[in-house]
């Protein structure tokens, strides 16, 4: 998602090419920061065995393997991190019921897992066996940024 003012600094931007062009003067600066990328997450349940007629906590860990498509590695993070994480447990068919409504999480970088706890019910009447939940994470994260001295452009995306 593109605002207006970001689309203000592009057309500056341009200018500014264009006129360096014509007159030989080189735009790029030491400070320029040019980076494409994104948050990739990934969700994995380290502990899966669960005892019928008992509450207990579902604990989820949270990593984030992003991708740096373009830039330097210096600029990564800028790019590679998610933002506002909100994670929530649907149960599908498996026999529990969730108690724990959504999570929030924050910032999750490409730097440690993150864990996040659901407290969940398993009925008497469950059957051993493996089961299926979704589990749904939301974030939002800027796949490109681009500044030079003076302007900052920056794409973000959910």
């Amino acid at each position: 998602m593109t605002t207006n003012s970001t689309r203000s600094s592009l057309i500056v931007f341009g200018i500014v090419v264009l006129l360096a062009a014509t007159t030989g003067v080189a735009v790029a600066q030491q400070g320029e920061v040019r980076a494409d990328g994104n948050p990739n997450i990934e969700v994995y349940l380290p502990d899966n065995t669960f005892t019928p007629s008992e509450a207990t906590d579902l604990t989820l860990q949270i990593s984030n393997d992003g991708e740096l498509n373009r830039g330097k590695e210096t600029d990564r993070q800028l790019v590679t991190t998610a933002r506002g994480v909100v994670v929530g447990v649907d149960p599908k068919d498996a026999p529990i019921e969730v108690i724990t409504q959504e999570q929030s999480l924050g910032t999750v970088t490409e730097d440690q897992p993150r864990d996040v706890g659901f407290q969940i019910e398993v009925p008497d009447s469950a059957e051993p066996g493996m089961y299926e939940i979704d589990v749904n994470v939301d974030y939002s994260y800027t796949n490109r940024v681009r500044q030079a001295e003076g302007i900052i452009d920056q794409n973000q995306r959910s």
